[in-house]
């Protein structure tokens, strides 16, 4: 459900459906079954199908799809009648996406975020009751990527129009979203606030769509869960209390790489060796092997800051910080 001024974004992989639903939200692919209802109003069942232009949405492509014949003014007026072009302000609207300054200017004078802007502008145009943007930040840079995503979610907050974006980005996602759909093989198999599905995911499918994950056994106790890394605390969750609330009972848990510690004061048993070290600037993804022989087969993975390296082959003790997910 996509929200009055809030982003909703379906995350999924390649090839799990998200591009092509939200065609089919657009009126862009005619479904062959099922029902899409919108403000109350039915655009397709089995006897109704409404048409792409009389939907009122706003859909920016990947690739912005801009006429490159057309300067940025005759752009963003392009799917407006004559005389939706007399009453509309768009001088307002390309100030608003900042814009106005090159509105006289051809697609490629300006650069990939800015032409990003334009097809935005254009979708806002029409006044649309949501706007549909397929991946609109994938063919740029890493840095533009970033630059981008947040101006497209300040112009967004502008407006009184909800937003369902797609995209395989989970950083792209957790960053611009009011809420995320996950989708996997043409099914949601999740929905949430960005914080509450990643601290909090429903299944391990979910939480691996977030990047790595540490996965190790455990069982249920009455203060938490019994693990080799001590007892940890659980994150409280109603929809699956009951697996933990039986003592005894052999848990799944899962341990974020972020949560893993290197303690100050070590002494203790859960002493690892780094076995590799993949240096990102503000941190390091590092892998850690068990020198414990109740744990010698473990291995972790953790995110540990680069104020504090770690080099390979060096021995830590880790402590894991905050309630962990069970399963």
């Amino acid at each position: 459900v996509a929200r009055q001024s809030e982003v909703t974004t379906i995350l999924g992989e390649s090839g799990s459906g998200k591009s092509t639903l939200l065609k089919i939200i657009a009126g862009l692919i005619k479904p062959k079954g099922g029902e899409i209802v919108f403000g109350g109003q039915v655009l397709f069942n089995q006897t109704t199908f409404v048409q792409c232009e009389k939907r009122k949405f706003g859909y920016v492509p990947q690739d912005g799809a801009l006429f490159f014949n057309l300067n940025v003014i005759d752009n963003v007026t392009f799917g407006l009648t004559r005389k939706q072009k007399k009453q509309h302000n768009v001088v307002e609207l390309l100030e608003k996406v900042g814009l106005v300054e090159f509105r006289k200017r051809m697609p490629s004078q300006l650069s990939g975020g800015q032409r990003q802007r334009v097809a935005l502008a254009r979708a806002l145009a029409i006044q649309p009751e949501i706007i549909l943007l397929d991946e609109p930040f994938s063919s740029l840079d890493t840095n533009l990527r970033n630059e981008v995503r947040f101006e497209v979610k300040n112009i967004l907050s502008q407006f009184d129009t909800a937003a369902i974006l797609v995209t395989h980005d989970q950083d792209e996602a957790l960053s611009i979203s009011d809420s995320i759909a996950i989708l996997k093989n043409g099914k949601f198999i999740s929905q949430g606030r960005p914080r509450e599905i990643y601290s909090n995911p429903t299944s391990l499918d979910v939480a691996r769509y977030f990047g790595n994950v540490n996965i190790i056994q455990g069982v249920a106790t009455d203060n938490g869960v019994k693990t080799n890394l001590g007892v940890l605390r659980i994150n409280s969750t109603e929809n699956r209390a009951e697996i933990f609330k039986t003592p005894g009972n052999e848990l799944k848990v899962l341990i974020r790489p972020e949560q893993i510690m290197i303690k100050s004061d070590p002494g203790g048993t859960n002493r690892y060796r780094a076995t590799s070290v993949e240096y990102f600037g503000h941190d390091s993804l590092v892998e850690l092997k068990s020198l414990s022989c109740d744990n010698e087969h473990d291995s972790l993975i953790m995110r540990n800051s680069t104020t504090y390296p770690i080099q390979t082959n060096q021995i830590v003790e880790i402590e894991i910080v905050g309630p962990v997910s069970v399963f």
